[in-house]
């Protein structure tokens, strides 16, 4: 199946690995729904739909650290073109963030675009972009203004804020800039378990039965980063226990009912 998406893959071409890099399908492609489930309609131009598009790299792919080697991670299913820069910084909570803020550039919809600190200080790309940038102090951030005004298009400065962000950002933070979900879980949606280790999950794609959304009648796949800061990868479709919670090999406890969320 392919995923239409108001933008072509070749305007990802930032978030990937490179120029170059091959893959040889998309999250949706590759992932169809379960035997006896229907994959749920996503909206033109929303996250979800914006998620099943992102492109793979090719099937036995290793899963790489921000050091270029690879890691063992046999939970993982597949991973996704999307490079995880050369700092210890782009883990779980940041990976989540990164698709969030990528999906908002590839829209053109940047201007009131941010992120928290854990501090609860707000970090705006807009401001980075005026030339700006975030300067610990003590237990909150100051700014300082160290060069001009660039476009929404250039690499360098959105990649230093990216940065910055997953400096001071994590799972804690992450209740700042999402809300709770009550209802139903939708592709796009989060799994936050806060923390010192904390983790999350997010969920690319979502499948149902005839019976509709309750959990039991449903399964999601579900992507992450992880420490040390390493490719996002797939990890395959989950199904809700009876109490609504998932669990996964990768992580010791089960994500609760209450860890579901949707950024803002």
């Amino acid at each position: 199946m392919h995923v239409q998406a108001p933008w072509s893959i070749v305007s990802m071409m930032s978030i990937v690995l490179s120029s170059s890099a091959a893959w040889a399908d998309t999250v949706a492609e590759r992932f169809p729904a379960p035997a006896g489930f229907t994959r749920v309609a996503t909206d033109v131009g929303s996250f979800g739909r914006y998620l099943q598009a992102l492109p793979l790299l090719p099937p036995g792919s290793p899963v790489r650290a921000f050091h270029g080697g690879a890691v063992a991670a046999p939970w993982a299913e597949a991973v996704v073109a999307l490079d995880v820069g050369s700092r210890d910084l782009q883990q779980c909570a940041d990976s989540a963030i990164r698709l969030f803020a990528e999906y908002q550039r590839a829209r053109g919809a940047t201007q009131t675009l941010s992120f928290h600190a854990t501090s609860g200080d707000p970090l705006p790309w807009s401001r980075y972009r005026a030339g700006e940038r975030a300067v610990a102090s003590g237990r909150r951030l100051t700014w300082q203004r160290v060069g001009a005004v660039v476009g929404d298009d250039d690499d360098h400065v959105w990649r230093s804020w990216l940065d910055a962000v997953f400096t001071y950002a994590g799972s804690m933070s992450l209740v700042m800039d999402t809300i709770a979900v009550g209802g139903a879980v939708r592709p796009g949606d989060l799994l936050v378990v806060g923390g010192s280790p904390g983790h999350v999950l997010v969920v690319l794609d979502v499948a149902t039965t005839s019976g509709g959304t309750a959990d039991g009648h449903e399964r999601w796949l579900l992507g992450q980063g992880f420490m040390p800061a390493q490719s996002f990868h797939v990890l395959g479709w989950y199904a809700p226990d009876d109490a609504g919670a998932i669990t996964v090999p990768s992580w010791p406890r089960p994500f609760e009912r209450t860890s579901r969320r949707r950024f803002r």
